[in-house]
């Protein structure tokens, strides 16, 4: 090849290795000019600068199939229908009216999305409004509620209204174009007792015709608020009751005095049963002023006022402090108050101490308490422990007294770590209880508030135990545990109150290695290892 030649393709090369192909497309943004759908009862609100659109309908439209007559948009873009579903056949481009087809139909009921493409996507967001809006007009009317869920309506009146002569003048409870067999409008009714009608949304013709469904219409003449709410404050939470039996809307909120938001019940946290309701609002702080107001079918009931009762803390659960004299361990510190006390006096009438400290604790500092149970010499002996005093011993018996005073809290539980071994059940001095023996051990641990304290003896010819079913008991829980817990287990007793008209003046709170230690039945060898008790609030 001739070097002239060479030297233009070479050239040429150079050129074209210097012009970049990046030349950007023109920015053009598609946007939607008008739209239009069947059954509109407004102009769309079109916001372009969102890219959102949304519609406005009446009660005759289905959301599951709403027609698009026109639509109008950029003419250089091209349109995919978009979301929880796709519309292959739905126009590409612009339209003025919409045929037959079903291709214009768009499901509302789940999301819909208008792609728009002009070198690049455009994503608007499509939304529809449906008003349904009841219409319902009778002498006196104030106001009107209607449920959909339950088929409820309720029609509040004037005071001096005559119940048996309330005249019809309007009844589209479903919007203005639903469908009342046996029409009331224009007729007097009785309203003294609940009325009966059909009724079903506006049929679209051509589509199936959904069959009409019964509701009931109530007519009162007085508001709900002469319906009484009381309040009962807890700890961290605080009752609701009240009673309406009208009541097909129940709204409650709540507030710190202190605060200006209200904040709502969680439905799940309202029950109902025969127009009596019961309320219960949680995570509240102990001590603390509150409102809390009631709505029923959107009519204010009434706003109250509250405090929350304190969240007083269980004393010396840790089980830190003992002190020694001579064999007897006791669970306070030296010159100091007591508030627990355990069975010991009476074990150490004949042995050795069966409750005592231990350098094993749930947290790997502090003092634990261990509960043995033992034969000494000559009965069984359960380990035990609880809050009160040991008050004298009657011969080798216990003569004891359950209960310390208690600042008017509700503990929702009490929390406890524990230990436990279990042996064989090998002795019993009750006759009642020898069916136990060759079975395993258990231990038990249980809480109680109460109106007051209780005198126990554990001598048979005069014994006189706790009673959890007591009518002095407000709150009471228990466990029970016959299996190994080789490892510190936490475990969160609950409690259940039996009432919450009396605040608990005294805190009872029992732990025995045997279940069955009041009776002097048990395995030898069970042991029972606790720590760290601690009253909890939620």
């Amino acid at each position: 090849m001739p070097k002239r030649n060479i030297f233009i393709l070479s050239l040429l090369s150079l050129l074209s290795s210097c012009i970049e192909n990046d030349i950007p497309y023109p920015l053009v943004e598609a946007e939607v000019k008008a739209i239009e759908v069947q059954y509109q009862t407004e102009a769309p609100t079109i916001n372009k600068t969102a890219r959102t659109i949304t519609l406005h309908v009446d009660d005759r439209a289905r959301l599951s199939s709403i027609k698009i007559t026109k639509l109008q948009f950029s003419d250089a873009a091209t349109l995919a229908v978009t979301g929880d579903r796709s519309y292959p056949n739905f126009p590409s481009k612009s339209f003025e009216s919409a045929d037959r087809s079903g291709y214009y139909n768009i499901d509302f009921t789940r999301k819909v999305t208008f792609r728009f493409h002009i070198y690049q996507d455009y994503d608007w967001t499509v939304d529809v409004k449906q008003n349904c809006e009841p219409d319902v007009k009778v002498t006196g009317c104030n106001k009107v509620v209607t449920d959909t869920i339950t088929n409820n309506m309720i029609i509040y009146v004037n005071e001096d209204t005559d119940l048996t002569k309330v005249a019809f003048e309007t009844f589209r409870p479903l919007g203005q174009h639903c469908d009342v067999q046996e029409q009331p409008e224009g007729k007097t009714y009785d309203c003294s007792h609940p009325l009966e009608f059909h009724i079903r949304r506006y049929q679209d013709p051509g589509v199936a015709p959904e069959p009409y469904r019964l509701w009931t219409v109530f007519v009162y003449r007085r508001n709900p608020e002469s319906s009484s709410v009381k309040v009962q404050p807890l700890s961290s939470r605080a009752i609701v009751t009240f009673n309406n039996p009208s009541a097909v809307k129940v709204a409650i909120e709540y507030r710190r005095t202190a605060d200006s938001d209200w904040k709502p019940v969680p439905a799940s946290d309202i029950e109902s049963q025969g127009g009596n309701y019961t309320a219960t609002l949680r995570g509240l702080t102990p001590g603390q002023s509150y409102a809390m107001r009631v709505f029923v079918n959107d009519l204010q009931m009434s706003e109250q006022s509250f405090t929350t009762a304190p969240a007083p803390e269980l004393p010396f659960g840790s089980f830190d402090a003992w002190h020694k004299v001579g064999r007897l361990w006791n669970p306070w510190a030296e010159d100091t108050d007591q508030y627990w006390d355990t069975g010991n006096r009476g074990a150490t009438t004949v042995g050795e101490s069966n409750v005592y400290p231990i350098d094993d604790t749930c947290s790997g500092s502090g003092q634990a308490v261990s509960l043995d149970s033992k034969y000494i010499v000559i009965k069984f002996a359960a380990g035990s422990i609880f809050t009160g005093k040991y008050v004298e011993t009657d011969g080798t018996n216990g003569v004891l007294e359950f209960g310390r005073p208690f600042a008017g809290g509700y503990p929702t539980a009490l929390r406890v770590n524990y230990k436990f071994h279990s042996e064989t059940i090998n002795k019993s001095a009750d006759k009642d209880m020898e069916y136990l023996k060759g079975r395993p051990d258990s231990c038990q641990i249980y809480i109680a508030l109460t109106n007051r304290t209780y005198p126990i003896r554990t001598r048979p010819s005069a014994r006189q135990l706790f009673d959890p079913n007591d009518e002095g008991v407000i709150g009471y829980g228990q466990i029970t545990q016959g299996d190994d817990v080789t490892e510190w287990t936490r475990h969160d007793i609950q409690i259940s109150y039996r009432r919450y008209d009396e605040a608990p003046k005294y805190i009872i709170v029992v732990a025995s290695s045997s279940k069955f230690g009041d009776y002097f039945t048990g395995g030898e060898g069970t042991r029972l290892w606790l720590d760290n008790f601690e009253l909890i609030y939620d």
